[in-house]
This record gives structure tokens, sequence and C-alpha cells, in this order.
């Protein structure tokens, strides 16, 4: 189970495709592989970061999963068909919906840009068959499933080209690092109190999940209600959660999220804590849940962003329109679908001929 329940989680899944599908299937541990050129390259600079660039083709793939979040949040039952999203209506301030998603998606890639660097500085690095993964995946689906497959798994992701797949990986699973270290080091991450840095919009928590159909404890409210009484008397959240957690995706550094993002039930509740407050019991379709607000990645983005050097390519951000890229995405993952299907047929074909 996803305890993080996103909403739009099976969109975001497919827009994920090739993630899942490079990754699964990689080789890795080889030196020397280097991410092939399968898709013409066209990116364009929309930011300027403490000097690394940030390229439309990286964008698109945050582009995509604001609007999805954007659309789930104003409309738990919308049925995911976006030809029928109006990105230019305005807001009371006169902004348009396209605006404020592609502002809402350079933001995350700023911060994550920004945290992924902090990390780098305090020693967060790739291992080498890390640093392989993503080319040595994308080379074995590429001889696999042919090149017109690998060209249309990339654009489903709203990506240009291997290269932005080989920088979206490394951004994604160096961030990953990151999380983790900053939750037992946040000291050398950040000297001034994140909570200062705090966004409406935003929130990171720990949370201790007891499952209805828990397999380890026969009473899950008598459990998780013994659990609030020894968190609400001092004890260490952290040891609680290693202590009862099932949860079995969520690590010591919790969860980060925006609004729209959880089931609402947990969502409600965690947004009307204070830092360093326990929820009571919160309960939804996955179990029961304490909820503690903490200071996390989604602090230390807004503080990094705030004491950066940040040049936007404004022009460059208008002439993107969120309405093609939408569109553009979800008729790759459509073409990328029925490639991969059919490649797999032939795969069988082949080998239910091999036996004969």
């Amino acid at each position: 189970m996803n305890n993080k329940a996103k909403k739009a989680s099976a969109i975001l899944a497919a827009a994920m495709i090739a993630a899942v599908s490079f990754t699964g299937c990689g080789k890795s541990g080889e030196s020397g592989t280097e991410a092939p050129s399968s898709v013409k390259v066209d990116s364009k600079t929309v930011a300027e970061v403490d000097g690394v660039k940030l390229d439309t083709g990286l964008l698109n793939y945050y582009i995509y999963q604001a609007a999805v979040n954007e659309e789930y949040k104003a409309n738990q039952n919308f049925s995911g068909d976006f030809s029928s999203v109006n990105w230019d209506e305005k807001d009371s301030d006169g902004k348009t919906k396209g605006d404020k998603i592609k502002e809402s998606a350079l933001k995350e890639l700023m911060g994550k840009q920004l945290v992924v660097q902090l990390g780098k500085d305090n020693g967060i690095t790739l291992s080498d068959e890390e640093k392989n993964q993503a080319a040595d995946s994308i080379e074995q689906f590429k001889n696999q499933y042919g090149e017109e497959a690998l060209n249309a798994n990339m654009q489903a992701m709203g990506l240009k080209s291997a290269e932005d797949y080989q920088k979206l990986y490394e951004i994604e699973t160096l961030y990953r690092k990151v999380e983790t270290d900053f939750a037992q080091n946040k000291d050398k991450y950040a000297s001034v109190n994140l909570e200062e840095y705090s966004d409406p919009d935003q929130i990171c928590v720990q949370h201790i999940l007891i499952k209805n159909d828990s397999q380890k404890y026969s009473d899950p409210k008598a459990t998780i209600d013994e659990v609030l009484a020894r968190a609400k008397n001092g004890e260490d959240f952290t040891e609680l959660m290693k202590e009862y957690n099932e949860d079995t995706g969520e690590t010591e550094a919790g969860y980060c999220f925006g609004r729209g993002e959880m089931v609402s039930e947990f969502e409600n509740a965690a947004f009307a804590l204070n830092y360093n407050e326990i929820s009571d019991v919160v309960k939804t379709e996955y179990g029961y849940h304490i909820i503690k607000r903490i200071t996390g990645l989604a602090e230390l983005k807004n503080y990094l962003i705030q004491a950066s050097k940040i040049e936007k390519q404004d022009k460059v951000l208008k002439d993107i329109s969120v309405a093609d890229v939408m569109k553009n995405i979800q008729d790759a993952m459509t073409k990328a679908k029925e490639l991969n299907s059919k490649s797999a047929q032939n795969a069988e074909n082949t080998q239910a001929d091999s036996g004969k």
C-alpha cells in the first residue's frame, strides 16, 4: 500500500512508465557507459540556479506533475481528461492557471536542484552502480523494445532526450538520499530556523500507521491509542515509528507533500498542526494514523531559493504552453503503451516459436 495516498497516483504512475521500465530491467555496475542520445535535444534554459542551468526538457516533467496535482486538488473526482481544462482561466489576482502551474513546476525544479547541490557539498553522492543505472537501463530498453518505443517513453515523461532522463534520475535519486541524511543531520544543512520558511501549501510530517488489516496487531485501534499515549507523554516519535509503524515505505524523514496530494482526512489533520505538534488519532481508509509535523525539505527548499542566486529566463517560461505540454505527454503515453504492448507481444511470440 502507498501510504502517501496521493489521489492522483494513477495518473502520475502513467507518467513514470519510462522510469519504472528502465530502472526495473537495467544492468548495473558497469563503468564507462554513457547515455545514448536517442531523442533530438532542443531544450532551452529556463533558469540558472547558482550557476547550474535548468532546461525545459526537465521542466516539462514537473509541469505535468504540478498540473495533475492542481486538478485533483480542485476536484477529487477529476476524470483525468486534461483536454477539457481551461489553462487560461484566471484567478482573483488575474493570474492564469497555466502560469501558476509553470511557476509551481519551476519552483519545484529549482528547489530540488538546490537541495541536491547542498547534499553534494555535504558529501552525498551517487555510487558507481547508481551512476551507471540510468544509462545502462536506457540502452537495454532500446535494445529490447526499439528506439521508437524509447522515444515515446521519454516523451511520456515530458522529457526530450536521454540526457534529460539522466539528469532527472540524478536529481531524484540524490534528492531522496539527501532527504534521509537531512532527517538525521539537520544542523549541517541550515544554520537558520527553518520554521521561518514555511509554505502554506507544503508540509513535512512523520506519521505512524497501524493498518486496518494489520497482521501484527490484533486490535489496531487499541494499539494506536497506546502509541498516541506514549507519544503525548514525550517518548521519541522516531523511535515509536521504528517500533510500531506499518508504513513500510516511510523513512524517519517522513513525507513532504502539497495540498491535494493526500487523502483528505490525513491532509486536513496534518495542515492543522503546528511544528512539532502531534495529532490525535486520524482514521483513513488505510488505517489509524498519528501525525507529527516537522521541518523538512519543503522548508529547506524555500530557504535555499531565497538565499541563492537565481536568474530566470522569463521569456522562455512565458512561451511554454501548459496545454501543449499536457497534450504531448498524454499522446506519448498512449503511443508508449501501444508500442510497449506490441513489443511484449512480439517477445512472447518469439519465445513461443523458439519453444516449438
